[in-house]
């Protein structure tokens, strides 16, 4: 209507045909300019939304990292409290519970309709089977420690027997097969534990079914390491009663057997007593030295006394002959006590001892009680016998040591020493401690 309108009108006015067409092109050309415009605009408000959802995509993937971050750091806070305590199922708890959280973000972003791309939300839920996998991986980490607390605890209770020294060798035998057995019991466990983890670590991601199985076994395994203490325990408490650890009565000492004089070198040690108890090796053997007057110094004492014996109420602690070069040198036996008196009052002890001596080449038999002497002896005599009565202080763990040279010369010497008569069952009121390697001084008051 507009055009034909325009026709009548140009018509009127005079107007050709080609001046109509001009005016057609000029309308044609404002319409498309007009679309243009309006696609324009269009497009100006689509990159707004487009930008807006960008930004809280953006926002909320940042959001994600940032809760990822603060849940890894609790993660290795809970992982280190599971690496103090293995058994703790609520530490492990703790840690799933903080996956689940993760994993419940992950699941919202992957539902948030507003995300354009899927791409950046696989990448953050990567991170969380990574950190997953970490923590898997620092479990496995605590299985070494772990193996190691076992073999150490398994060591101890070795230890221990060896120190009981069981008279029955076949209870020692026992126990040590025992110990052997749940050894191997233990490095399959531990065995499967560990190429448990080493299968989860290296999968791509973690399931918290995974995890829960993993934690089941090494709950297993600590739980079986701490039976296998239990029992080895028990089993070796119950089979020990009647050793010296059990039983203070059972006599056990220190001792040790020594030479003073070499013919190619001369005196031992040059001449120094630092090794020798305090006192010089000439003393021992060309001066008639006693054993009051030996070091008061545990550390000197625990270096000379290297021998421990435990024994019935009789013992034989040495009987030699042995083929002598002069008359320098002299073997002499030296035993160590250590006596706890746990009354108020003093109380005597009568050591029955049994030995040879030759005084004339200055050699003695001597006994003394926390360096003050008890007995000195200093005559010829092979064999001989010695009572020496010991008064033992009260209310203290006193330290006892004997010493004596060696017999007649007649081409060879004979050393020996011997406690009898059942002499070696203490009187009631004292014990016997075997402590000498952390006994801090000579005579200690008990509190």
């Amino acid at each position: 209507l507009y055009l034909s309108q325009k026709k009548k009108r140009v018509r009127m006015l005079g107007h050709t045909p080609c001046t109509n067409c001009c005016a057609l092109l000029v309308v044609a050309l404002f319409a498309i300019v007009f679309v243009s415009a309006e696609d324009a605009l269009n497009d100006e408000r689509s990159f707004k939304r487009n930008r807006r959802a960008g930004e809280v995509a953006f926002q909320k993937l940042e959001m994600l990292r940032e809760l990822i971050v603060t849940q890894q750091i609790a993660l290795d806070t809970e992982h280190k409290n599971l690496k103090q305590n293995t058994a703790s199922h609520q530490s492990f708890v703790e840690l799933k519970s903080h996956v689940d959280v993760l994993q419940t973000q992950v699941e919202q972003l992957v539902n948030d309709t507003e995300l354009e791309s899927m791409n950046s939300v696989v990448k953050d839920a990567k991170l969380v089977t990574t950190s997953a996998n970490s923590l898997t991986s620092n479990m496995k980490r605590t299985i070494s420690p772990l193996q190691s607390r076992a073999y150490a605890a398994l060591q101890v209770s070795l230890s221990l027997l060896q120190e009981f020294n069981v008279h029955n060798s076949n209870v020692a035998d026992y126990v040590d097969a025992f110990i052997l057995k749940d050894k191997v019991q233990l490095d399959g466990a531990i065995s499967g534990v560990s190429e448990a983890a080493s299968t989860m670590v290296g999968t791509d991601a973690l399931t918290i079914s995974q995890l829960d199985s993993l934690h089941q076994q090494v709950d297993t395994l600590a739980s079986d390491v701490g039976t296998i203490n239990d029992t080895i325990l028990s089993t070796v408490v119950s089979n020990a009663k009647e050793t010296q650890l059990f039983s203070p009565s059972t006599p056990v000492f220190r001792y040790t057997v020594f030479h003073t004089y070499s013919q190619t070198f001369s005196w031992y040690a040059e001449n120094t007593g630092t090794s020798f108890g305090g006192v010089a090796p000439s003393s021992w053997s060309d001066g008639t030295a006693f054993a009051d007057q030996m070091s008061n110094s545990m550390d000197d004492l625990r270096a000379f006394f290297t021998k421990r014996a435990v024994t019935g109420y009789n013992a034989n602690v040495w009987s030699e002959e042995w083929r002598y070069a002069g008359s320098a040198d002299s073997s002499h036996v030296a035993v160590l006590f250590r006596i706890k008196n746990t009354t108020p009052a003093s109380i005597t002890w009568n050591l029955y001892s049994y030995f040879y001596l030759y005084a004339s080449w200055s050699e003695g038999f001597s006994v003394s009680i926390n360096k003050q002497a008890t007995d000195r002896y200093n005559s010829n005599c092979y064999p001989c016998t010695r009572v020496t009565g010991i008064s033992v202080p009260p209310n203290a763990i006193s330290t006892v040591i004997v010493v004596v040279g060696s017999g007649y010369p007649s081409n060879t010497r004979t050393s020996m020493l011997q406690f009898y008569f059942n002499s070696l069952q203490l009187p009631q009121g004292l014990e016997y401690v075997d402590d000498l390697p952390v006994a801090k001084s000579l005579m200690e008051l008990i509190i």
